[in-house]
């Protein structure tokens, strides 16, 4: 299919108006055509935004809900609309499962960091069916949601901004606790099942439902993914340059063989940044593939991932 640019800014909903609109205004001149956002607690000047906080939309207990972050990406979407640019969701973080973050489910379900300070092993946590009927329960609660600006459609019926679901960020990543991530993953039909309940909740279809990726090539591309009829998109993370070329070629003849759609979802340089990128982005072209930098917020940051027009 005909490639596009995609850009991560995860925590744009929670930008200050002017900040977030000079962002959507820097994507549309960069012919930007999706932004990937997610779904969890957003602290006050993150990456040194200058953004308000948030709290996840179940900020102390699993199933008591909170929209205030949710009517933040209502407003999100209808100035994107007009941008013409759609909107990738990210419905939970794996990183705020005691990385960056611990949120309710970490509470409720006893996460804590392994010794060494970097993750929480979730290898239990993601086979858990009581967890996972939590999530399907927040997935739906996000869903069902009704945006105002689009005359209080819930967002499963809103196509023309939301272009995808995410499961989650990078799911089941690291799930020893530590790197490289484990495979095979503890619960392989995660992504799926998530996919399937949603799906049965009534997500139009022209929403798509994608896994959100891994933390590299390897757990981004499991077969599980693939073979799953409720999941429309495997996308593929990795921040190893070297590992595209032989990566995408890999999730291109699988997405042939099972007829899902690949791109890169992340990608991303904390050094030599054009040059990198550069690099980068021929191998996405040489696949013909949409790519997602990491990321895209104002200001930028000239040692971290954080892009902006400065660079």
């Amino acid at each position: 299919g005909r490639s596009w640019a995609g850009a991560n800014s995860y925590f744009l909903h929670t930008f200050q108006d002017a900040d977030q609109d000079a962002v959507l205004a820097a994507m549309y001149a960069a012919n930007v055509k999706v932004i990937r956002i997610f779904i969890s607690q957003i602290y006050a000047n993150e990456k040194s935004t200058n953004n308000l906080p948030y709290p996840d939309v179940e900020p102390i207990t699993v199933g008591v809900y909170n929209g205030s972050v949710l009517d933040a990406v209502n407003k999100l979407m209808f100035k994107a609309f007009a941008y013409k640019i759609k909107l990738d969701i990210a419905l939970h973080d794996r990183y705020a499962l005691c990385t960056w973050k611990c949120d309710a489910y970490a509470a409720k379900y006893g996460l804590t960091k392994t010794p060494d300070g970097k993750n929480a092993n979730v290898v239990s946590f993601y086979r858990n069916t009581a967890v996972n009927a939590d999530f399907d329960r927040r997935f739906a609660y996000i869903v069902n949601y009704p945006n105002p600006y689009f005359g209080n459609r819930p967002w499963k019926l809103i196509p023309e901004v939301i272009f995808a679901f995410d499961m989650a960020n990078e799911a089941q990543s690291y799930n020893t606790g530590v790197y490289p991530t484990a495979l095979p993953l503890p619960n392989p039909t995660w992504a799926c099942d998530r996919a399937t309940a949603l799906r049965a909740a009534g997500v139009h279809s022209r929403i798509l439902l994608s896994t959100g990726g891994g933390a590299d090539v390897d757990d981004s591309l499991i077969t599980n993914h693939f073979t799953c009829a409720a999941l429309d998109i495997v996308p593929v993370h990795s921040y190893n340059a070297a590992a595209w070329d032989s990566g995408l070629s890999r999730a291109l003849s699988l997405a042939r063989q099972y007829n899902k759609l690949t791109f890169v979802q992340e990608y991303g340089a904390t050094s030599n940044k054009a040059s990198s990128y550069a690099s980068q982005i021929a191998v996405f072209e040489k696949y013909n593939l949409p790519h997602m930098i990491w990321q895209i917020v104002k200001p930028n940051n000239a040692s971290d991932y954080e892009v902006y027009t400065t660079d």
